[in-house]
């Protein structure tokens, strides 16, 4: 029996793309998704329903109880109730929606044809800022992401009414809600640090080191020249190190992360 196989084009990134919690970066998701025949045959496709939704479930557990069941983490939307998963302490909030018909279907004649044996649908859905965290807590509940695909379709000359097949896949939400602050995370400066084999003396300067909203950008700034002091047997003082020496090496560099 002919039925479309539904899957997510594999890729090395990962379908988040941005900072959820952080607007600059424009939060999404950002997939393509496939569909294909399970037998080579054609089948008539009707619409595509695209839905990302978070389910959060609150456990209905007493904490002080002795006899308490261990519960599985991270059932399907569609346990029953004895899988832990109680409809009544279960809230849904729906991100996106859309149906997805075909626009341009092919004529044969007098009738629209969309035999199809596959098709590729690439995906871009903005994630809004108050998405929640995927999390799992044993006492409390859980949060889950889904991306939740349902594809309407009938058989090649096996009557009018439709079929669907489901798709769902967990998306994993991380929030950067939590960044440092630059109080806490100076710029570093070093000036005239000694070389190991006590030959050099070197000083560098590092701005920006931690992730800004704005500005992610790295200043390295270094330069080398040579020790006058390294045969001496006493430790210089700091004063000594303003004794002029030719400098083998400086440069500044600028470093900037790319999505």
């Amino acid at each position: 029996m002919t039925h479309p196989v539904i899957s997510l084009k594999p890729s090395y990134n990962s379908v988040i793309r941005g900072c959820p919690g952080l607007p600059d970066t424009l939060p999404r998701i950002e997939c393509q998704l496939r569909v294909r025949s399970n037998n080579s045959l054609p089948f008539k496709l009707v619409k595509i329903e695209i839905v990302l939704k978070t389910i959060e479930i609150y456990f209905n557990k007493n904490l002080y109880s002795s006899n308490n069941s261990s519960f599985i983490p991270f059932n399907r939307p569609s346990d029953p109730s004895n899988g832990h998963s109680d409809t009544s302490n279960q809230n849904i909030s729906i991100h996106y929606k859309k149906n997805i018909v075909l626009s341009h279907p092919t004529h044969d004649g007098d009738d629209l044809n969309n035999d199809l044996i596959g098709i590729d649908i690439p995906l871009t859905i903005g994630l809004p800022d108050d998405i929640k965290e995927t999390n799992y807590n044993p006492k409390f509940g859980k949060t889950q992401t889904f991306l939740d695909c349902t594809v309407f379709y009938t058989e090649v000359g096996g009557g009018s009414s439709n079929k669907k097949r489901n798709f769902l896949y967990p998306v994993n939400v991380e929030r950067y809600t939590y960044l440092p602050s630059p109080s806490y995370f100076r710029p570093i400066n070093r000036s005239n640090i000694t070389s190991p084999d006590q030959k050099f003396l070197i000083s560098y300067s590092i701005e920006n080191p931690c992730v800004s909203m704005n500005n992610d950008t790295l200043k390295l700034s270094i330069s080398i020249r040579l020790n006058p002091f390294r045969n001496n047997a006493t430790t210089p003082s700091s004063n000594d190190f303003d004794v002029s020496t030719p400098t083998l090496f400086s440069t500044k560099k600028k470093f900037k992360s790319r999505n």
